[in-house]
């Protein structure tokens, strides 16, 4: 495998593959990295471990910290630094430093971490994947090569094969904003045991039960921004909050997993989410206006988001230009109250502009018209589907066929309980080719 960085134009280098690869630590930095979920943001959520040469013990770890605060490559050398105050040159000059993301390259509001590496003469790095970004994409790799150093590169299948669930959560918004200009986007939805996501009515009440719930309140803070579409708010006049996030939930894997990690530590284990997105966003996509709906209604439900915001985050409103009824009453409304709002023309044209907000991703909990728009536009980054085991009515409503064809074609993640008597069942899928 080659990497060379366009600016220096370096003789090529080769790269050694998935050789003398500890997986157990590399398992254990990506648990690290989502420890920092939420913490990090809008930088990356990445784990650094630095193990003896010889002996394979683990010496130094480390977390992205806050913004303008140490990256984990630099989190864990100062580890290495505390613990061993008299020795930690000779420890370092021994050592192998795994690491979840190519380390920075560039001078930003920290130092660059490949210097520090270099500069602390680690002879060995094994980098799970190289970052997209502009200003890294292969040089710390690069300079590391040509600087002597050892680094192996984890291959795209190799990754997938072993930690797909680990890139995605921890990896995943920053890669779809850097690769996609876009936030990561994870589509949610509940199912009858039949496949149906609401009656012929279009109003379903709770499908899914009480533990499904509270996991879906932990997403909305995990993934900081969630969305609602039109047909959610017309219909359900949704709050998006999370104040069942803290209760104790039964979740269950079929095989150890980061999702199952991270949800077993979500109460037990203070290094996960100390200070998650303290700070959450709740987007509505709001209803075309049309003599269906009661518009004071819309009024009143509106005001109730913004009184929210203090507890719950704050509210974001937008609607898509298609006609001047809906201009004229949401900016009408927006400029009354004050209201943080964005107007686009698609939806694809919205999802643009939030990383510019530092919404790098989006939790999408919609009806089945919402579901199948983004399935059919190859839009979801990962798709959570929550299916209960009853049938609540007979007949209903369900995503299209195409859009049930490319959840098909998406990667399924591990498998979950949640539950006791008669659980629902919570099935990961990812696109992969979005990620790598």
């Amino acid at each position: 495998m080659k990497l060379i960085s366009p600016l220096l134009k370096p003789k090529p280098v080769k790269f050694t593959q998935n050789t003398d690869i500890n997986i157990s630590i590399f398992r254990r930095a990506f648990l690290l990295a989502g420890s920092s979920i939420g913490v990090s943001s809008p930088n990356p959520s990445v784990g650094a471990i630095i193990i003896d040469r010889k002996s394979g013990e683990i010496i130094g770890e480390g977390a992205t910290r806050e913004p303008g605060r140490e990256h984990a490559e630099i989190v864990a050398i100062d580890s290495v630094k505390k613990r061993f105050p008299d020795d930690f040159a000779g420890r370092l000059a021994d050592s192998v430093l795994y690491v979840t993301l190519e380390p920075c390259a560039h001078f930003g509001r920290t130092p660059p971490c490949s210097l520090a590496i270099l500069q602390n003469n680690i002879p060995e790095i094994n980098i799970a994947l190289k970052d997209p970004s502009e200003k890294v994409n292969g040089r710390s790799i690069d300079a590391l090569a040509r600087a002597g150093r050892k680094v192996t590169v984890l291959d795209a299948g190799f990754l997938m094969e072993y930690f797909a669930e680990e890139v995605a959560f921890t990896l995943g918004p920053f890669l779809c904003v850097e690769t996609l200009k876009r936030p990561m986007i994870i589509l949610k939805w509940a199912e009858t045991a039949s496949g149906f996501l609401a009656p012929g009515s279009g109003s379903s009440g709770h499908i899914s039960n009480e533990d499904s719930r509270t996991l879906t309140h932990r997403m909305r803070r995990l993934s900081g921004t969630t969305l609602a579409f039109p047909g959610s708010v017309r219909f359900d006049w949704p709050k998006l909050n999370f104040r069942d996030h803290l209760r104790d939930i039964r979740i269950r894997g079929e095989t150890d997993s980061f999702f199952q990690s991270l949800q077993d530590g979500y109460l037990t284990n203070q290094v996960f989410f100390p200070s998650v997105h303290q700070q959450t966003t709740r987007l509505f996509l709001l209803p075309r206006v049309d003599s269906s709906w009661n518009q004071d209604s819309m009024e009143n439900w509106i005001i109730q988001q913004k009184n929210m915001a203090e507890e719950y985050g704050r509210p974001l409103f937008a609607y898509l230009e298609k006609d001047s009824q809906a201009h004229d009453f949401y900016t009408g409304l927006m400029n009354a109250y004050s209201l943080d709002y964005q107007r686009a023309g698609s939806l694809e044209e919205l999802l643009k502009i939030l990383p510019s907000m530092e919404i790098s991703s989006l939790l999408i909990e919609a009806g089945s018209r919402g579901v199948s728009t983004i399935l059919e536009k190859n839009m979801a980054d990962m798709a959570m589907v929550f299916t209960s085991p009853r049938d609540a009515f007979p007949d209903g409503i369900t995503i299209s066929a195409p859009a049930r064809r490319k959840l098909g074609e998406m990667i399924p993640l591990s498998r979950y309980s949640l539950g006791e008597n008669n659980p629902d069942t919570l099935r990961l899928y990812l696109s992969g080719d979005h990620f790598i």
